[in-house]
């Protein structure tokens, strides 16, 4: 085996020193990292649910007051009144005293039954 000599170290040799820190720039250095390191974790945030299109979806069972008033353009008293002097179904349930429900086929019916008499000749 060949054997190498070592190299000859001076006693006298001093330790390279470093230059002293900038403390503003090691301040600024560790916030882009800080910054990059949140930037980097953070997620990114979900997307909004997009809504559920049904194309022919049935109608809904039984309808509201309110429903029911906006689809032919009168205000809930006319609507009442009409039930009252028996021009409009009455309510196939009532929901406790103040929330009454009509069938949407009942509404559909007189909807129907309304337009026949339209055609009708005077």
């Amino acid at each position: 085996m060949l054997q190498t000599k070592p190299t000859p170290v001076s006693v006298d040799a001093q330790p390279s020193r470093r230059e002293p820190l900038d403390l503003d720039e090691l301040r600024r250095t560790l916030l882009v990292v800080a910054e990059y390191l949140v930037a980097a974790l953070t997620p990114a945030p979900p997307e909004p649910p997009k809504p559920i299109i049904l194309p022919d979806a049935p109608p809904p069972e039984y309808v509201t007051s309110r429903e029911i008033a906006a689809r032919i353009n009168v205000n809930k008293t006319t609507l009442y009144r009409w039930v009252e002097a028996g021009k409009f179904p009455r309510p196939a349930i009532r929901l406790g005293t103040q929330q009454p429900r009509w069938r949407m086929s009942d509404y559909l019916a007189w909807e129907e039954a309304r337009k026949t008499e339209s055609d009708k000749p005077c």
